[in-house]
């Protein structure tokens, strides 16, 4: 009788951890779709919209934040090269962030034609000629 009730302590014991695996397992997969949600939702309301980018040394890109919210730039990549010395500036001088319906003009230090810029969301957007 005793060694009954040790199987089914036992049994009860495998059963209850591998029913708590296996909530602790769906809960972080509903966070993960959550985060990863939120993070579409953020790139979904971000949009810059090209005015015009030259490829005279330094390279510049005008553009205009036409998405939903301010965005940041995370990084900014010149035919490829990634530049950590780039500069944004609007009308009243340099700024941090893109500001919803502000045109800005991004300055590299590098020279090229293609600009892409990397948002703190992780959207890329490339700008061409």
């Amino acid at each position: 009788m005793v060694q009954y009730i040790m199987i089914f302590g036992v049994v009860g014991v495998f059963f209850a951890a591998l029913y708590q695996g296996a909530t602790d397992n769906v809960g972080d997969k509903i966070a993960s779709y959550s985060d990863r949600l939120d993070l579409y939702k953020a790139q979904a309301a971000e949009h810059l919209r090209l005015i015009e980018i030259t490829s005279t040394e330094p390279a510049t890109a005008d553009l205009i934040n036409t998405g939903a919210k301010d965005s940041r730039i995370r990084h900014l990549y010149v035919d490829g090269v990634k530049d950590d010395a780039y500069e944004i500036r609007d009308r009243d001088g340099p700024v941090d962030e893109l500001r919803v319906g502000s045109l800005v003009r991004i300055t590299s230090a590098l020279d090229g034609g293609t600009v892409s810029v990397v948002t703190e969301s992780g959207r890329v957007f490339r700008l061409n000629q």
